[in-house]
């Protein structure tokens, strides 16, 4: 018993020495003595920091406090523990007070804070950006992975019961560890797209969001979701803006090509094949005039193979192509000799 009496004292005085340094209007008299106390002992010092550990400023990412709900079931009718940020060092809350606010502290040093409601912690939230010519592989606590396109904008919402991805931007391949307690679900353009325990790529483009399955199968709902969800299986494919197009065969290993720096167009505008290849390279690729960027181009690209792939587009166009210091400039051939 006296061993529990000194270190709930020892508890006490840290939870008085950090209110006081960490109140800017203390008395300067008041602040040098829990100072020296601080420098009397490294036990002190350990008890001071584990305090200000446990009262943080910014609460642990598993730290939930119950709703004023939860508090008016609870039979408890006491004061009751103070949540983190619930009251300010420099002023204390006046419910408490002072005297209140150090034997919460103190409780929670001796405690270690095991006196918290048991609830579901939330979940941690977290913004992954690529620059250009970038990607990022994404590891997660349950073994899913995220392979991040370049100049693209990932926000997660991951958790014990949660696991939401917002792709603002970009391109993604999710590759999922399936959990029945917590679906995934992916926010991209004007839908989103729940998994069952799969391998599939998103793309945000111009025309809208494509989604095509690797392994698995996925439910895709577009625009306000008043339509029932579209089942994708692997090697089929949609677009998808204001409402999702037809389910289209494809090959994954040509959905996915992007994340090795190749790609396949049927039919597409050269300008936008040359915005893709711009993300995906650091070469300055640029395109002089609207009637290059007009020109429909079909065929295949492999970003480390840009400079033949021009020459050999120079061949089939009427296009010019300046290549060199970094820079690969498509120009119209009209009036050139």
């Amino acid at each position: 018993m006296k061993h529990a009496s000194q270190r709930d004292t020892l508890a006490d005085k840290a939870a008085r020495c950090l209110l006081c340094l960490e109140d800017p209007e203390a008395l300067p008299l008041d602040r040098l003595r829990w100072q020296a106390w601080l420098a009397e002992s490294p036990a002190h010092r350990a008890a001071y920091e584990a305090c200000k550990a446990l009262w943080s400023l910014e609460p642990s990412p598993g730290l939930v406090w119950p709703t004023r709900e939860e508090l008016a079931r609870d039979p408890y009718r006491g004061d009751g523990p103070i949540p983190i940020g619930g009251f300010s060092a420099t002023k204390p809350n006046r419910r408490f007070g002072t005297t209140g606010a150090v034997l919460a502290i103190s409780a929670m040093v001796i405690a270690g804070a095991t006196w918290l409601w048991p609830r579901t912690p939330k979940a941690e939230i977290r913004l992954v950006v690529t620059a250009r010519a970038e990607q990022k592989q994404l590891r997660l606590a349950d073994g899913s992975e995220i392979l991040l396109g370049p100049e693209s904008r990932l926000q997660m919402r991951y958790g014990p019961t949660e696991r939401r991805f917002d792709l603002e931007g970009g391109e993604a391949i999710f590759t999922i560890a399936h959990d029945p307690a917590r679906p995934v679900r992916v926010f991209a353009g004007s839908g989103w797209i729940e998994d069952i325990g799969t391998a599939f790529s998103v793309q945000n483009g111009k025309d809208g969001t494509t989604v095509a399955v690797i392994q698995g199968e996925v439910a895709v709902t577009s625009g306000a979701g008043k339509a029932d969800p579209v089942k994708l299986e692997p090697n089929q494919e949609l677009t998808y803006g204001a409402a999702p197009g037809p389910i289209r065969a494809t090959d994954s290993a040509l959905a996915t090509g992007w994340s090795r720096g190749q790609f396949a167009y049927i039919d597409r505008p050269l300008g936008e094949v040359l915005a893709d290849l711009r993300r995906y390279s650091l070469k300055d690729i640029v395109a002089r005039d609207p009637a290059v960027e007009a020109l429909r181009y079909t065929g295949t690209i492999s970003v480390d193979h840009l400079d033949q792939w021009a020459a050999g587009l120079a061949r089939v166009y009427p296009i010019r192509v300046e290549s060199g210091d970094g820079r690969l400039i498509l120009a119209s051939a009209a009036g050139t000799k």
